[in-house]
């Protein structure tokens, strides 16, 4: 009888030492994912960061400007638009539509000698 009782007392111990070491298991997985995806994150946020800046300091900033012009003997207005075309427009065309729509140009072949024009640009800030 006592044989039996020191069997199941040591059963006991060796599942009680189970129960305690897949315990450890499973906070070291826990705490092994929750390092992982804190350090994830952190490397997501600093990378953002790293890029958000990496222009800091050499980017110039432009402000859009306008300027009026005496139209020549000889002008058009793609002379003018490549003349403003300068960061801030992506083509000069752009700068072309938009120097006819505010001086409400029909056409880019309706300038007069002598009339004056407002022509938009972007200057350095």
């Amino acid at each position: 009888m006592e044989h039996n009782f020191e069997y199941r007392q040591k059963a006991r111990q060796v599942r009680l030492e189970e129960r305690r070491r897949a315990a450890f298991r499973r906070r070291v997985r826990l705490l092994t994912t929750v390092c992982t995806f804190t350090f994830l994150f952190i490397s997501i946020i600093s990378a953002n960061a790293i890029i958000a800046n990496a222009g800091d300091g050499y980017e110039k900033h432009y402000v859009k400007m306008y300027t009026s012009v005496v139209v020549e003997h000889g002008d058009t207005v793609w002379d003018i638009a490549t003349e403003y075309a300068v960061p801030g427009y992506t083509t000069v065309t752009e700068v072309m539509e938009e120097v006819k729509f505010i001086n409400g140009l029909d056409d880019a072949y309706s300038i007069q000698t002598g009339s004056l024009l407002i022509i938009p640009y972007y200057a350095e800030n």
